[in-house]
């Protein structure tokens, strides 16, 4: 019997090019596996947690405000003092349904420059009168004042021994 042999030439082009794309799809299969095992890892540590939990294990900032929030009943009226623009909007998010205004005017503020221009600060009677429970400011590290007649002054004690310092 009478074998004939063939052969192939494979240009070295074509060798380089499937080797490229050789190279390439163990490349893909790589960073599959590895996105893999990093998905798996996070579902893993917050597998059996709430929601709350969850959010605040994935994003600190928030759980802290979270945990702010935890502490006004759910009726509170709020007034938040020396406002900024991402802290307000967080807050209206975090606090909800609990009531947050930081306008005595109703003005509406969504701009920067407007939080920057904000000179509403309120008097007793006002706070009283329009049923706020609480005075909010994250000013200073933060601070939290029921309302009663007196806190305008305590609120502007608690500033000026800031800017003191």
């Amino acid at each position: 019997m009478n074998t004939a042999s063939i052969s192939f030439s494979v240009s070295p082009l074509r060798r380089i090019v499937a080797g490229l794309i050789l190279l390439m799809c163990l490349v893909q299969i790589l960073l599959f596996y590895v996105g893999l095992i990093q998905t798996t890892r996070r579902i893993a540590a917050v597998w059996g947690r709430n929601l709350e939990e969850r959010r605040a294990m994935l994003s600190q900032p928030w759980g802290v405000f979270k945990s702010i929030a935890d502490r006004f009943p759910m009726a509170a009226r709020i007034y938040l003092i020396y406002p900024e623009q991402h802290v307000h909007d967080v807050v209206n998010y975090y606090f909800y349904p609990r009531f947050i205004s930081v306008s005595k005017t109703n003005s509406a503020y969504r701009l920067v420059e407007e939080y920057d221009q904000w000179v509403e600060m309120p008097d007793d009677q006002w706070l009283i009168t329009n049923r706020y429970t609480h005075v909010l400011s994250f000013r200073n590290g933060g601070h939290a004042w029921s309302v009663q007649p007196g806190v305008v002054r305590e609120i502007t004690d608690r500033e000026s021994s800031h800017a003191n310092r």
